[in-house]
């Protein structure tokens, strides 16, 4: 790259003294032609002054020549040359009023022109004046070469001045390639440290904005990254407890089922015993299938996979039923349950919502005390719904609190497994809470009760009844 940059900087410095000189050059010839232009009409203005005897005395006519390459021409009105200063015998010549420089005196005063002379072979400056007192017309020729005839002591001058010129320019194209690479150098060291972990990135304040936005860009992706990978081992870590909790909780009753099988397969049961174990073995088939379900639920969420479609209920009316259906359990510790339910029409997936509902009304009335209290409050807001779910029962310590909602988290291990549970009931309710990107809160205090708050922005509408 800093090969290329010095090349192509060479090339556009060495293109740019190439038009520096030819414009040099044109305006030097422009301003010697304009030079060489004033000094014939000089010379033919003094020449107007002594115009009397000019025609009788040839030796005056010859002294107004500065250089004997220089030809003196008298020509009247009509282009006859009347008297010339390099010819014996002007009557001879030819017409010349059909001469540029003759057309433009006439009509201008004055005329120039720059042609090749047959007679002296090489190209000639003719410059002519008009005198309108005797109406003739004076010119003046002289050889002109141009800036060539001074190129003895141009040329070694220029080429000096484009040589030091070029010296210079490429001292400046290696130091500008130099300093342009340097940082991109630089940068790149530091992106090498991208793929390490925890390596920072230090970069130099460059004076090229275009530079700082790519070290801010760079250290901005620096962070994200960390950040990602850090997500990424988390969830790794979530994922392998996942399993190995998962695993933990499918192998209780799997061997609680293979004893219970082991015991009728041996025949030592009697026979009044045989209904009880084929009873215990069916709830521990239930309780592995629910949890397989809650498993399954928990995955879909987290994978945003909808397996239930979206359908418009009464949300009031769903709370009330698994309220209903839940009384046993209310009853058998005199749990008093109030409801203040809005009839409220959504739109939602109907399993999902009858699932958080029915995880956090089960969890008020199975970690409640008895003669406890639960309250389950139910209105439509401006952007979706809000439900309240209220206990007094044990509460949760403020330490706790921060894990609940995770899977397989137990405050107490040996009060759940007496309550029965998966242990997923709070995961589950976060997750849908999270798949309609609403939000949870709880309030909880030891010895006093539970309170959890959930919004939805779901599309509710309010049913009159």
């Amino acid at each position: 790259m800093k090969k290329r940059i010095f090349r192509n900087f060479t090339i556009i410095i060495c293109f740019a003294l190439t038009i520096g000189s030819v414009m040099l050059y044109l305006v030097m010839s422009s301003i010697l032609l304009e030079k060489e232009k004033e000094n014939l009409m000089t010379t033919l203005k003094t020449l107007d002054y002594a115009q009397g005897d000019l025609l009788e005395n040839d030796a005056i006519f010859k002294n107004f020549l500065d250089d004997e390459d220089e030809r003196l021409t008298i020509i009247d009105e009509q282009g006859k040359v009347l008297l010339d200063s390099g010819v014996e015998d002007a009557e001879m010549m030819e017409n010349h009023l059909q001469r540029d420089e003759v057309k433009e005196a006439l009509r201008d005063g004055f005329g120039y022109d720059i042609r090749f002379s047959d007679t002296l072979k090489e190209n000639m400056l003719y410059a002519a004046y008009y005198n309108e007192s005797v109406h003739q017309i004076y010119r003046i020729s002289t050889p002109y070469h141009g800036l060539a005839a001074y190129g003895y002591m141009l040329v070694p001058l220029l080429l000096m001045t484009l040589g030091v010129s070029l010296l210079i320019s490429l001292w400046m194209a290696k130091r500008f390639s130099d300093n342009s690479v340097k940082p991109l150098e630089e940068i790149a060291a530091e992106i090498a440290k991208i793929s390490k972990r925890g390596a920072a990135l230090h970069f130099k304040n460059y004076d090229f904005e275009e530079l700082r936005a790519i070290t801010s860009a760079l250290t901005q992706m620096k962070q994200e990254l960390e950040t990602t990978i850090s997500r990424l081992e988390q969830e790794k870590l979530i994922r392998t407890e996942f399993f190995s909790n998962a695993s933990h909780e499918l192998k209780t009753p799997l061997t609680s089922i293979r004893g219970y099988a082991e015991l009728l397969n041996s025949g030592m049961v009697k026979e009044e015993q045989y209904a009880q174990c084929i009873a215990r073995i069916m709830i521990e088939s239930d309780h592995m299938i629910e949890l397989i379900n809650d498993i399954l639920m928990i995955s879909r969420l987290e994978g945003k996979h909808m397996d239930a479609q979206a359908t418009t209920f009464d949300l009031g009316a769903l709370i009330q039923d698994i309220v209903d259906a839940q009384m046993p359990l209310a009853l058998k510790d005199q749990i008093q349950v109030h409801t203040d339910l809005a009839h409220v029409e959504v739109v939602a997936a109907k399993r999902y919502m009858q699932e958080l509902a029915n995880n956090l009304i089960t969890n008020a009335l199975k970690y409640n005390r008895a003669n406890g209290q639960v309250e389950i409050e139910l209105t439509k807001e401006e952007t979706g719904i809000k439900l309240i779910v209220e206990d007094s029962g044990i509460g949760i310590s403020e330490e706790n609190q921060a894990r609940v909602f995770e899977r397989f988290y137990r405050v107490d291990e040996g009060r759940d497994k007496k309550v029965g549970g998966s242990g997923l009931g709070l995961a589950i309710v976060k997750h849908i809470v999270h798949y309609y990107e609403g939000t949870l809160h709880m309030h909880s205090k030891l010895g006093i009760g539970t309170r959890i708050t959930v919004h939805l922005p779901i599309l509710a509408k309010q049913i009159d009844h």
